[in-house]
């Protein structure tokens, strides 16, 4: 029981990074977009 425990709480780090990694991933990649789109529109 007790090793099960920690592997589930292992698990839930590696969720909970890999989330936070996704959501920085995902806010640099519609920051690139919205850059692009701008030089687009003054050049």
């Amino acid at each position: 029981l007790r090793i099960s425990t920690k592997y589930f709480v292992a698990n839930m780090e590696i969720t909970r990074s890999s989330l936070v990694l996704v959501r920085e991933a995902f806010i640099h990649l519609r920051i690139i977009c919205w850059f692009q789109i701008c030089c687009t529109c003054l050049s």
